[in-house]
């Protein structure tokens, strides 16, 4: 093969080359999206001049955008099929009752990062209504600490606990000590903020379990706690403080 030939092929080899590699590093450099999965608290101002703070559980499978909207009484109201969202452009329906009638409510903005900046809109009482929306995702509930509490376990009978407790992934693991005894945590896990774990002790050869079950919020959780001790089943209000 003559050089005449040979120099022009190895030029559009080596072009051909800087191109894929410069094609490939653009493509490694494509990062998705973060998903905006998680629980959102978004204001706006009624017409009434009232602030009203929406507490949305939303959940994203690619562009697809649902969950659920928390009432003020704790129900959870499922977001409207058809919940759409594309470079963190997002639009959804709510629909609720409200005196037998039924609203729609359309939010529509941007998600950047743990921000969210739209607008609301939705027909009360044959009223069009519009308004800035904005809001935070809160930060996801973590157990991970040392937890106190008081049972008041009779008339004249008041103890004082401690649960040290380790959050990996969604599973909760630990111990409950009161006075100085110890005690390991069994089944312990964490979804949406509900916090779960059972306590199993040993007292003149016969086992009891005690069933926790509470809502994490910040430094709080909230909750029951179902003991079979002593052969009697008793239900006991549940409230814990992280200690600092």
């Amino acid at each position: 093969m003559s050089l005449r030939r040979t120099i022009p092929a190895l030029l559009r080899r080596t072009a051909l080359g800087f191109a894929l590699s410069a094609a490939l590093c653009t493509f490694a450099q494509v990062k998705p999206a973060p998903s905006v999965s998680g629980v959102w608290k978004l204001a706006f101002t009624a017409p009434d001049g009232n602030a009203i703070v929406l507490t949305l559980k939303l959940k994203q499978d690619g562009s697809k955008l649902g969950g659920t909207y928390i009432a003020r009484n704790g129900q959870e109201i499922a977001i409207d099929d058809g919940g759409t969202i594309k470079d963190g452009q997002a639009s959804f329906n709510v629909t609720r009752e409200r005196n037998g009638q039924k609203i729609v409510s359309k939010v529509g903005g941007k998600f950047t990062g743990d921000e969210f900046k739209g607008r609301i809109s939705a027909t009360v009482e044959g009223q069009d209504f519009a308004a800035d929306i904005d809001g935070r995702r809160e930060a996801a509930a973590n157990a991970t600490g040392s937890w106190k509490y008081a049972l008041q376990i009779s008339v004249d009978t008041n103890l004082e606990f401690t649960a040290v407790l380790k959050q990996d992934g969604d599973k909760v693991t630990g111990t409950i000590k009161v006075n100085e005894f110890d005690s390991p945590i069994s089944d312990g896990g964490l979804k949406d903020g509900e916090l779960s774990f059972k306590v199993v002790r040993e007292r003149d050869g016969q086992k009891f379990t005690s069933t926790y079950t509470g809502k994490l919020s910040g430094d709080t959780i909230k909750g029951k706690i179902t003991s079979d001790f002593g052969g009697e089943k008793r239900t006991y209000d549940w409230e814990a403080k992280r200690a600092k």
